[in-house]
């Protein structure tokens, strides 16, 4: 069983005309920002320091120093969270950043409240953070108030709230989908390779982080055979960003557009919503894999 929290801060940048650089900038900043944050040891290199096993620094960006396997299924061990960075400025000076980190991580929020304040002070993003919010799988309610820069609730971790889906129903890409099928990308996604993807990410992400019993699809992948998928406009978009940390360009492409899925889509209500907080396929925790349920009863983005 997964347990998460989805948080959502609403943001304002100080200078006039500023806007999001690459998404790989944006995550390596909020990494170094976090790291110097939680490391009381910055001397210290981190697979040889004491305080390994506790580190929320390690814990977040590099569990594979942590695990004595080191890999799970030949792959390196999933990052417990996912971002959903803001789009291009919009003119209006403000922008919106989400998070959702898996247990046992959220009650280390504080940390990235400090990291992304600490953040925000730098020259590369000058931003405020004005509030922040958590999705209760009905609404967003707010938990921090940047202008008083205090905690006012705390936030707990929860199982993803079922969505409840009709016989027709919309799925739509809002960050590009990278789903890559036996190291080939899928550039044509039917909806039971979207459900394949889905299971891998989720039995990965319940090894290491999982509570009480493990996550069961049993059935999931033929049931999901049935289900008709139509192209509505999908697309592989191609992207690239620079890294600085791998001095190298890095692909960022991936689906882009809508599915338009018709049949028995109710037993699916879990490992949908497990996927729109969480991300599906490679980059998540640079914001792809991000997909909206457009139809779903009770879905309010």
């Amino acid at each position: 069983m997964l347990l998460y929290a989805r948080l959502r801060f609403r943001a304002q940048w100080l200078e006039e005309d500023r806007r999001i650089r690459s998404p790989l900038h944006w995550r390596d900043d909020l990494e170094m920002a976090l790291k110097k944050v939680a490391c009381i040891l910055p001397r210290q290199e981190c697979g040889e320091c004491f305080l390994l096993q506790k580190c929320i620094y390690t814990g977040l960006f590099k569990p594979d120093l942590r695990d004595v396997e080191g890999t799970w299924g030949g792959t390196q061990i999933p990052l417990p969270f996912s971002l959903l960075l803001p789009q291009q400025g919009n003119g209006s000076g403000k922008f919106e950043l989400e998070v959702t980190l898996l247990d046992p991580w959220v009650d280390r929020l504080p940390y990235w409240l400090f990291a992304l304040n600490l953040m925000g002070r730098g020259k590369a993003h000058p931003f405020k953070i004005i509030l922040g919010e958590e999705w209760t799988g009905k609404e967003w309610k707010a938990f921090y108030d940047g202008g008083q820069d205090a905690l006012e609730r705390a936030v707990l971790p929860r199982r993803p709230e079922p969505l409840v889906l009709k016989g027709v129903t919309k799925l739509r890409w809002i960050r590009p989908g990278r789903i890559f099928s036996l190291g080939r990308p899928q550039t044509k996604l039917s909806f039971r390779g979207l459900v394949e993807a889905l299971c891998r990410r989720a039995k990965a992400l319940d090894k290491y982080y999982g509570k009480g019993e493990p996550l069961r699809f049993q059935g999931l992948l033929e049931m999901a055979s049935k289900v008709a998928s139509d192209s509505l406009g999908l697309r592989w978009v191609e992207r690239h960003h620079s890294s600085r940390r791998q001095n190298t360009t890095v692909a960022l492409s991936g689906l882009l557009g809508e599915m338009l899925l018709e049949g028995d889509l109710q037993p699916f209500g879990e490992l949908l919503a497990l996927g729109q907080d969480l991300g599906v396929g490679k980059g998540t925790a640079l914001g792809l894999g991000r997909y909206e349920i457009i139809s779903a009863e009770g879905h309010q983005k």
